[in-house]
């Protein structure tokens, strides 16, 4: 593509129109994922879900929510996680996460766009071989994090759901450093002789990976023009879904509780019997106004 259409293409995206539209493409895109994720539930998991939103008095039912969503998911990445199957789909959202993760940052750092386009022309095949290193797999081991924190908060108090919400974030966030850590000590490790299999495996690789210094240098380097942000956030793209489910689930229950607009929105979207689209609505504004305050606070900011 001649550079005078990607500068074309960059101003009219990083225009407010632009960025208005990227916002509202993007939370569309969370809302169609839940209606395809409500496409595979069960009626029993939507009922399920229903009573969550719509009951505040059948506590023993509404506070089941980790246990549906864990059904949920078993159903999109398979029950067994040590399977070829579990892996393959895991690299199809690692992949998908990448893309959004790429339109996203171009969006906001149209650096971000000229500097991956170099590094994968540079490196190639080679590239790719690093993307499985520092970014498929951990993502598989993040995925494989978030199946445990979903058996501990099932069953456990209101209390209990929020600290384990919680450890998920802390942890995830070391798996997307070590994912950038793992990649910048890759390339490094290959720049002399070229990249060859025993510089992914190195050992002296690996442990620098999980280094505190390195850690908080991949940290400090997610700013800069570069990579480093297809390495970080994907890692946390299953772990997203479940906030999202989560925190959109309460805001609905919340405004069942102090009746606050929902039997309006139960009228339009028909919560009843679309419990999971109705989520992803309400999960897709929380995207497209998170992304638009990042656009506002980076523009003034940044």
């Amino acid at each position: 593509m001649p550079v005078y259409d990607l500068d074309t293409i960059t101003k009219v995206i990083n225009s407010p129109p632009g960025q208005l539209v990227a916002g509202c493409v993007l939370g569309g895109i969370v809302w169609k994922s839940f209606e395809k994720w409500e496409s595979v539930a069960s009626e029993s998991d939507k009922i399920q879900v229903w009573i969550w939103l719509a009951e505040p008095r059948t506590a023993k039912s509404i506070e089941r929510w980790p246990e549906t969503f864990a059904r949920m998911f078993d159903r999109v990445f398979g029950t067994k996680h040590l399977s070829w199957k579990c892996f393959l789909r895991s690299t199809v959202a690692s992949f998908i996460a990448m893309g959004i993760t790429l339109l996203v940052t171009f969006a906001i750092h149209d650096r971000n766009w000229y500097v991956a386009k170099s590094i994968i022309h540079e490196g190639r095949f080679w590239f790719f071989v690093i993307i499985l290193v520092a970014n498929v797999i951990p993502d598989y081991f993040s995925l494989l994090e978030t199946r445990f924190v979903l058996r501990f908060a099932q069953g456990s108090s209101a209390l209990n759901k929020t600290a384990v919400l919680l450890l998920d974030f802390i942890i995830t966030l070391w798996i997307a450093l070590i994912s950038v850590s793992l990649g910048v000590s890759t390339v490094l490790a290959s720049t002399a002789n070229g990249l060859v299999v025993s510089a992914l495996l190195s050992p002296r690789v690996l442990l620098s990976a999980v280094n505190p210094l390195e850690l908080y240098l991949s940290a400090r380097i997610l700013n800069e023009p570069g990579v480093a942000p297809l390495w970080f956030y994907p890692a946390f793209f299953t772990s997203i879904w479940l906030w999202l489910y989560a925190g959109s689930g309460f805001i609905l229950k919340a405004a069942r509780k102090f009746d606050i607009g929902f039997d309006w929105f139960s009228r339009h979207f028909d919560i009843e019997k679309k419990p999971l689209q109705s989520i992803g609505l309400v999960a897709g504004a929380i995207v497209a106004v998170v992304y638009w305050a990042v656009v506002v606070v980076h523009h003034f900011v940044g």
